[in-house]
């Protein structure tokens, strides 16, 4: 079955640039170098990860086959491949279509269509790694947690990419892994329903 997806193209567009920091082409994983479009709820996530690093925002989308969409719907496609055909910053008509059944997508810019086979694998499960509400981060953690300045400003360079230099983030480290010596930081306060995450560096 083929869905048919279209909605604002700069919110469209910004998610996609924001989420497309993160993959790397680098992994050797496919997976790793894709967008996850995911349905959550009553509307769109994208999310991104190359193991080290996770993004995920949230989009509107009108959908010719919204109702038949599972909660755990997800697609995946190629990060480089969408992140060209998003390079337009204004066009007139477009959209993205998912065909399930043969496997592949296409998205149409003003008659320009981009496209390919999705992508294959079972997308981490990062929804319960990240707070639900991107409201709420958790509570502040005392002592020194180191991040790789790389892997960092990646995503901060996306995310003035999509959003603009006038953001303001907000950056709390969260979660307990390991008895609290390698806690995740989770970045938001940039834009509504979105937001990143970033492994630290493992300390002896």
């Amino acid at each position: 079955m083929e869905r048919i997806y279209n909605g604002d193209w700069e919110k469209f567009r910004s998610a996609v640039i924001f989420a497309g920091a993160v993959p790397s082409k680098d992994s050797g994983v496919d997976m790793f170098n894709s967008l996850s479009f995911e349905s959550l709820g009553d509307h769109w996530g994208i999310a991104a990860t190359d193991r080290y690093r996770l993004a995920w925002v949230g989009v509107n989308l009108s959908a010719n086959e919204f109702r038949l969409m599972s909660a755990d719907y997800r697609a995946l496609i190629s990060a480089p491949d969408l992140l060209k055909a998003v390079k337009p910053a204004k066009v007139s008509a477009w959209h993205l279509a998912i065909d399930e059944d043969r496997r592949v997508w296409s998205l149409n810019v003003d008659g320009s269509i981009f496209g390919g086979d999705l992508v294959n694998g079972d997308f981490p499960k990062w929804r319960q790694l990240t707070p639900l509400s991107l409201d709420s981060a958790g509570d502040p953690v005392a002592g020194s947690i180191n991040y790789d300045p790389i892997l960092l400003g990646g995503i901060l360079s996306g995310i003035v990419k999509a959003f603009g230099k006038g953001v303001h983030i907000k950056l709390t480290p969260s979660g307990d892994h390991n008895e609290g010596k390698h806690k995740p930081v989770t970045i938001t306060g940039f834009s509504e329903r979105a937001g990143a995450m970033i492994m630290p560096v493992r300390q002896a």
